[in-house]
């Protein structure tokens, strides 16, 4: 995917309106630590010099993006939990089934 569409892809996207939430929430977050552990070993495999470069700078501004997001979930969400999987990718209910399921059950159990 060419980088613009990243860019394109970021412009559009909103900040939710933490402020006006009340009840708990439970935030997941995908760590983008390195291609090889969020993308598929084929797909990584099969690119170029120039898609590996490309892929790491995207990945490196989603890893910014998302600290950022984090940061202001935990900022602004007095009743927020959020739950950092180290390897996943942005389908976190695919990657690190196990963590979100027990994620979700202790943060709903506890309520």
């Amino acid at each position: 995917t060419p980088a613009w569409v990243f860019g394109a892809i970021m412009k559009g996207l909103e900040e939710p309106p933490y402020s006006r939430v009340r009840a708990p929430a439970l935030a997941f977050y995908a760590l983008y630590e390195s291609p090889e552990a969020v993308l598929s070993p084929k797909w990584w495999a099969s690119l170029d010099s120039t898609g590996r470069r490309e892929t790491r700078a995207t990945l490196h501004q989603m890893a910014a993006r998302s600290r950022k997001a984090r940061e202001r979930f935990r900022a602004a969400m007095k009743s927020g939990t959020v739950i950092e999987l180290a390897a996943a990718n942005h389908f976190v209910w695919v990657t690190n089934r196990e963590h979100v399921v027990s994620g979700m059950r202790t943060f709903l159990e506890a309520r």
